[in-house]
């Protein structure tokens, strides 16, 4: 058992490695007896390593596309090592809840959601609507509402197309190219993450940690709620707020990954490729306690190997000036959305940067973008929408 443990560990060590998605890293183990321990070690451990890349490098991962903005935003100002502890932090508190909660959740989400799932478009729209009159108060609702709408048109277009991923271009378009750019192109050679000489753990919000378990539990309910778009979401609220953001769409994001093993083994509803191999393993309750006992020992180890090692990290990456550390890591993403998802990848990838660059063009706030995400999944709910008719 702690052999399957220890593999699933170095396995999801590939979540260092930028783009090296988890559904690569299951390939390159052989499943053998307690095979599920080693599934939820990796998972689990390659939600931890790939915080670095996400953080240092600003480079979007399948598992945080929208959690990376907040992260690169407190690493821009030399807040690197304490957005690392924050979303370390966060992950571990989300198991911890999502595994405490689960008696609950397992009787009530079902309810819940069969309650609310009509409900669902109206409630995203309610949600637009509130942040639509916070703009007006701000005199920038038409600049706001045309961005959002414009980015929601392009996320439309781009999930219609047959790119394999096309969250990857979207996401990275809109929110990571842009900041690359304008690093690469800006007067000032800064480092990209100066030295953070606090030691102390930053205090996380439980209510945040809450909410974003729950939120969570009820996005693996159903595929249109994924967690990029409950964070998109969010961000729309907490886009000033990176710290208390951060906390939020990482919580969601643990949190589901949890109850995707939750719903395959109990209730058969697979809704990622880690917990897809457990759909038909006859797991009992006693293995799943053994999963959850997994899950925990996964991102405490994984956790304390990235902050024992955090220090080198930074060191390294302040060797770098800003302009070249940049330009390597877009040509990095170029090179591996070309690699991918071929030249169609690449004009997606250019279309959704240059409307990511308009919020910074016209003194809009970045949230605008999150269209692409929202404006797709309410006509997912509400198909009648003339928008995309």
């Amino acid at each position: 058992m702690l052999a399957e443990f220890l593999q699933g560990l170095l396995l999801g060590a590939t979540g260092l490695i930028p783009f090296f998605h988890t559904n690569l890293a299951i390939e390159l183990f052989k499943p053998s007896g307690f095979f599920f321990v080693t599934v939820a070690s990796l998972s689990f451990s390659h939600l931890v390593f790939e915080s670095i890349p996400s953080i240092f490098l600003f480079t979007p991962t399948d598992s945080q596309p929208i959690s990376a903005i907040p992260a690169q935003s407190l690493a821009r100002q030399g807040k690197a090592l304490y957005s690392l502890k924050l979303v370390l932090a966060a992950l571990f508190a989300s198991a911890l809840f999502s595994i405490l909660l689960l008696p609950f959740f397992s009787i009530l989400l079902p309810p819940i959601f069969n309650a609310v799932r009509p409900f669902t478009g109206i409630a995203l729209i309610a949600v637009i609507a509130a942040v639509f009159f916070q703009e007006w108060k701000s005199n920038s609702l038409l600049k706001f509402a045309a961005l959002f709408s414009l980015s929601g048109l392009l996320g439309k277009i781009v999930f219609d197309t047959p790119l394999s991923n096309p969250l990857f271009p979207l996401l990275t378009g809109l929110f990571a190219v842009p900041v690359l750019l304008e690093s690469i192109f800006s007067s000032h050679n800064q480092k990209p993450a100066a030295k953070d000489q606090d030691d102390s753990f930053p205090k996380i919000s439980f209510p945040l940690i809450f909410a974003g378990v729950l939120l969570g539990a009820l996005s693996g309910l159903l595929p249109a709620l994924s967690p990029s778009m409950i964070a998109s979401v969010a961000y729309l609220f907490f886009s000033s707020q990176p710290a208390t953001f951060l906390t939020l769409s990482t919580s969601i994001i643990c949190s589901k990954l949890f109850y995707d093993f939750f719903y395959s083994i109990f209730l058969h509803k697979a809704r990622s490729a880690p917990a897809a191999l457990l759909a038909g393993a006859n797991l009992t309750s006693r293995d799943f306690l053994l999963l959850e006992v997994t899950a925990v020992a996964a991102i405490a180890a994984s956790a304390l190997l990235l902050l024992l090692s955090a220090r080198k990290l930074l060191l390294f990456f302040n060797r770098i000036g800003e302009k070249v550390f940049s330009a390597s890591i877009l040509a990095l993403i170029l090179f591996w959305l070309y690699y991918s998802q071929g030249a169609p990848g690449l004009f997606a990838l250019t279309a959704c940067a240059l409307v990511g660059l308009l919020p910074g063009q016209y003194g809009v706030k970045k949230s605008a973008c999150t269209g692409a995400l929202i404006l797709p999944t309410i006509a997912y709910f509400i198909p009648a929408i003339p928008y995309f008719m």
